[in-house]
């Protein structure tokens, strides 16, 4: 397994509990997490009278949960994390500007367009399988995968302006539009910060992002919660309070704080990988897999060999950042793979 933030460490935890592999995760810093980095308590000074939880650690990386992250919801109550509500009035912050309001009221409204047209294509995808198994863990075995997989971000949104273009007020209201005028330029402005946005998050061009993988993410964060998860992740979430929806993946985005440090989650994904077996190193860089008719070879930074312990052959690679445009892909070592152009591996 190459990198172990998040994806990486989940993705091990769950080949080694189906009890079908050996393990072994190479990590590039020397610390787990990747984009998480939690700094706590015992790393810096606090005040002698700080006594509140929400001072105890500080995120130096990826911060805010919400009802979107569907599967950090789920292995936080797995491994009994915590999630602090920011509605909570203690968190809240001051209200904006009246006149920040109303530019904040204009962007979302365009934003609301797009996240539409997004929300209606995520909506196509067949999460469970004809036997009504979930296979949203499993993507790739979804109708039409590899057909979505090959459609840049960047294209598909490009081909939600074009659409737009000549559209009028009438129409803009029939999708949900509530301002007076509608005016495509001002369109257009909001779909480059929207494309930016998604670079962002993402951390990728959005020519390069798999328009498929996003709709799963999209997909994902428009499922019902069970609201007995939350009975267990939090005592001061108030699943009745009207900021809480429970369905649109735009709207919950921001919502909670783990208690006990985001970076708590890649702890007891790690605590779990070793405690079945795997192995987790740090300060491996890898720069180039060479793959031959019957052989891999791992090469870390400086052209050193990586070598398996005992001797042992590599069976599959996992690289999990499957966000990247086209890379649903599978290889039998028996035979030479094929891989998307800009890939030098």
């Amino acid at each position: 397994m190459i990198g172990a933030g998040f994806a990486g460490l989940s993705c091990a935890y769950e080949l080694l509990q189906s009890q079908q592999f050996n393990v072994v995760v190479l990590e590039a810093r020397d610390r787990i997490g990747g984009r998480v980095w939690t700094v706590k308590q015992t790393d810096f000074e606090f005040p002698a009278t700080t006594t509140d939880h929400q001072y105890r650690t500080v995120e130096r990386g990826g911060e805010l949960i919400g009802l979107n992250h569907f599967f950090w919801l789920t292995y936080a109550d797995k491994f009994g994390l915590h999630m602090d509500y920011l509605a909570d009035p203690s968190l809240e912050e001051e209200p904006e500007e009246a006149d920040k309001e109303d530019e904040s009221k204009e962007m979302y409204e365009y934003m609301k367009l797009i996240f539409q047209e997004l929300d209606k294509e995520a909506a196509k995808l067949i999460l469970y399988d004809e036997k009504g198994v979930d296979i949203a863990t499993k993507p790739w075995l979804m109708e039409k995968a590899k057909q979505l997989d090959n459609i840049s971000l960047e294209d598909y949104l490009n081909n939600i302006q074009k659409s737009y273009q000549g559209c009028t007020l009438q129409q803009a209201k029939e999708k949900g539009f509530d301002l007076p005028k509608f005016e495509f330029e001002k369109f257009k402005e909001v779909m480059d910060a929207a494309k930016h946005d998604f670079e962002n998050n993402n951390g990728l061009p959005c020519n390069e992002q798999s328009l498929f993988f996003n709709l799963i993410t999209i997909a994902n964060g428009n499922r019902k919660i069970d609201k007995q998860l939350f009975n267990n992740l939090s005592d001061n979430i108030n699943l009745e309070k009207e900021s809480v929806k429970m369905l649109s993946f735009w709207d919950d985005a921001e919502l909670f704080r783990c208690r006990e440090g985001n970076g708590a989650l890649a702890v007891k994904f790690a605590h779990h990988v070793e405690a079945l077996g795997g192995q987790i190193l740090l300060k491996q860089h890898v720069e180039r897999i060479q793959i031959k008719q019957d052989d891999v070879q791992i090469l870390l930074e400086g052209n050193h060999k990586f070598n398996l312990p005992n001797g042992a052959k590599i069976e599959k690679i996992v690289w999990p950042w499957l966000l990247v445009l086209g890379r649903i892909l599978q290889w039998n070592l028996r035979y030479p793979p094929l891989f998307n152009h800009r890939w030098d591996i």
